[in-house]
């Protein structure tokens, strides 16, 4: 629970845990909410396995405590009857697989939930500090969407790091950081692209990607934040969102100085 009369970070104590929580009931698995800390971590393992030894980087560490967690769940028999962790194992079986396949997807899952918390996080803070939208999300439920689709163009909640298997420089793996924030405001594709317009129209912003390569999670997310913002500003009135210090979520750069002249 959250503490009562007393403040807490939006993100690391409320938003994070609970679609951590979240996630580890639609596996149907009883995990700790302290793991969630972990699945934070998760967001570089892929990257972590390719550049580093097992005691390198705090993400091999978090993928092994969810592992574990995980497979104490499975070897016990604790698991719901309808959740995705027995679907896993299940494909397991039908196609021969080894049981890492359930274990590594469910960590993976468990990982998305930390972006989903993130982008829960901003959505909360961006609207509770702005009377006009508060309302707006309060009294007009086809705004909300729009609402929030603004403040995840604007706001991209995930990391965007990819691994360059070669350096044009070095010749060597690179890892490459990316402004997705950037592109979201292109003006070419979002007039006045600096503020927010819940009316906007014109191409999908690219804070999940797009194509063959846009996020597993992201109808989850945004039927994840559909139903749960609208829930949780009417049950938090009363509450106060204080800026304490720059609030620092996953995307490693929200936006980036343009070139200079020639």
């Amino acid at each position: 629970g959250l503490p009562v009369a007393r403040s807490f970070d939006l993100n690391g104590d409320f938003a994070r845990p609970l679609s951590f929580l979240l996630a580890a009931e639609l596996l149907g698995v009883t995990l700790q909410p302290d793991l969630c800390h972990q699945a934070a971590e998760i967001g570089v393992v892929q990257i972590a396995q390719e550049l580093a030894p097992e005691d390198k980087l705090p993400a091999y560490r978090a993928l092994q405590s969810l592992h574990r967690a995980l497979h104490g769940c499975v070897e016990s028999g604790v698991l719901e009857p309808d959740g995705l962790m027995r679907r896993f194992l299940e494909i397991e079986d039908e196609h021969g697989l080894d049981r890492d396949f359930s274990l590594m997807s469910a960590a993976n899952f468990l990982a998305g939930s930390v972006t989903l918390g993130t982008a829960m996080a901003l959505c909360l803070d961006r609207i509770t500090k702005s009377e006009e939208l508060t309302l707006l999300a309060r009294t007009i439920d086809h705004m909300l969407p729009a609402i929030v689709e603004e403040i995840l163009r604007l706001y991209p909640p995930a990391r965007n790091i990819r691994l360059m298997t070669r350096s044009a420089e070095t010749a060597e793996p690179e890892l490459l950081f990316f402004s997705v924030a950037r592109a979201n405001t292109d003006p070419a594709a979002f007039p006045k692209p600096e503020e927010m317009a819940c009316d906007r129209v014109g191409p999908p912003h690219l804070s999940f990607g797009s194509g063959t390569h846009i996020c597993d999670g992201v109808r989850l997310v945004r039927l994840t934040l559909k139903v749960a913002v609208p829930e949780i500003l009417n049950r938090m009135q009363g509450l106060e969102v204080r800026e304490t210090g720059p609030m620092k979520f996953a995307a490693c750069f929200d936006r980036l100085a343009p070139p200079p002249a020639q």
